[in-house]
């Protein structure tokens, strides 16, 4: 090869970085400027496009753990195919409850009805301490203060604020072997052998949101139908948790002017792309009005049904009540017919003594006289007795003779021969003995007013 020849190959190499760089001064310099830029884009997306192939080839070919965007969610799904194969039972459950630390003591019978200590697992989300001078309930779930909640903008309640993160509060507390997450209001029940049977037909691993909407139609037209209602619960996988906890805090400044918490989640899990499974035993039963004709059938705090009071409190104050104050009436229960002798009110003034002392709290060994009962200015057994014989007996003389009552008074039953020994004693007797002991007589019987009184 010639010199001439080497001399044009060197200059042919050369070439490109004459075009980019000429020696003619006279070259627009604009034109230089851009050819430069071009270039380094150029070389720029050159090592973006190996450093992605090479160094982050997960962003080209993800797999099935990399479908999250949470490292907690995604190391949560590697460590759950190991144990994908066991069914789901309550310990894989977190409850979380929001409450409140005023209420708690008038509304926690309704966790307690379904909550089992040493088996469920789950807290009572309050607003702040309890009161330090009660012992929390140990038929109750145990308790703990919502975190950083009062920073949040608000327009309607900021405890529905604070009910919306118990799901954070909840996650963050980091139970072990957690699959759901199901929350509740302070009223809401739970049936948790159904709550286990309906969540282990899903798969735990996957993004689930679980509820049901309101059994009031007013309630779901105005706010939603997709929506899982907060009073009947709703359940949240532990994949779709641990992406709210990520997002939670943001989504709830954006939607700050929603009325509830369940509102707020439920807006927060439409940020995710996640929908409304629906189960018809999540539901929620919203000031439901009750017709009978045209009429409202108002709702009552408390009823009686066979025998027993049931108050809507859950408390059992006004059947005991009710069953104290109906012991002297069923001991009295149609007394006013009772050919009665001094021995049976005997009987009864002492089974009456035992119990107004026991109603009272004494004893036998408390020596408590009984005119220091009587000071109670309670009427006697006895009296009561009279009383009812002789209202009888006025009702009795103011029928009709034709009247069944009055025939029965005028029998007389054919071949009857009074037996031997003590003449026995009768109704009629037990009467006259009263009346003679009051200065009663039977003409007194036509004016029911006098007689009554």
């Amino acid at each position: 090869m010639t010199d001439q020849t080497r001399g044009q190959s060197g200059n042919d190499l050369l070439m490109p970085f004459r075009v980019i760089f000429p020696k003619d001064k006279k070259c627009d310099r604009f034109t230089t400027s851009l050819k430069v830029v071009s270039l380094f884009l150029f070389l720029v997306s050159i090592s973006l496009v190996l450093y992605s192939s090479f160094v982050r080839h997960d962003l080209w070919f993800r797999s099935e753990t990399s479908k999250c965007f949470n490292p907690a969610a995604c190391d949560y799904n590697s460590a759950a195919t190991h144990d994908s194969l066991s069914p789901t039972n309550i310990s894989h459950i977190v409850f979380g409850v929001g409450g409140s630390a005023r209420t708690w003591k008038d509304r926690k019978h309704y966790s307690q009805l379904w909550w089992k200590p040493n088996i469920t697992r789950g807290f009572v989300w309050l607003d702040e301490e309890p009161d330090t001078n009660s012992t929390w309930p140990d038929a109750s779930p145990p308790y703990r203060v919502s975190s950083d909640w009062k920073k949040f903008k608000f327009t309607s309640s900021q405890s529905a604020v604070r009910i919306s993160r118990v799901i954070v509060d909840s996650f963050q507390v980091g139970l072990p072997n957690a699959r759901w997450f199901v929350m509740g209001d302070d009223d809401t029940v739970f049936f948790t052998d159904n709550l286990v049977t309906v969540l282990a037909k899903y798969d735990h691993r996957q993004m689930y949101y679980i509820g049901g909407n309101s059994e009031s139609v007013e309630q779901d037209v105005m706010h939603a139908y997709d929506m899982a209602f907060g009073g009947g619960g709703f359940a949240i996988s532990y994949p779709l948790a641990a992406e709210l906890v990520r997002i939670m805090d943001g989504c709830l400044s954006r939607y700050f002017n929603f009325y509830g918490s369940d509102q707020r989640v439920w807006a927060c899990v439409g940020e995710l792309g996640i929908s409304l499974t629906r189960e018809r035993g999540f539901h929620q039963e919203d000031d439901v009005v009750v017709r009978l004709d045209s009429q409202d059938v108002c709702k009552r705090d408390m009823f009686k049904y066979l025998g027993s009071m049931i108050q809507g409190n859950g408390e059992i104050d006004e059947d005991a009540i009710n069953r104290i104050g109906a012991v002297r009436p069923a001991m009295l229960y149609g007394a006013e017919c009772w050919p009665v002798k001094h021995s049976h009110i005997q009987k009864l003034k002492v089974a009456e003594m035992r119990m107004l002392c026991w109603m009272c709290g004494f004893t036998r060994e408390d020596r408590v006289r009984n005119e220091i009962i009587r000071e109670k200015r309670l009427a006697s057994v006895e009296d009561k007795m009279q009383e009812g014989r002789l209202r009888w007996f006025g009702h009795v003389m103011e029928r009709d003779a034709d009247a069944s009552v009055c025939r029965c008074e005028r029998l007389v039953l054919d071949g009857f021969m009074r037996s031997r020994g003590r003449t026995k004693k009768y109704w009629r007797g037990v009467i006259r003995h009263d009346m003679e002991q009051l200065q009663l007589t039977e003409d007194m019987t036509l004016d029911s007013k006098v007689w009554r009184s």
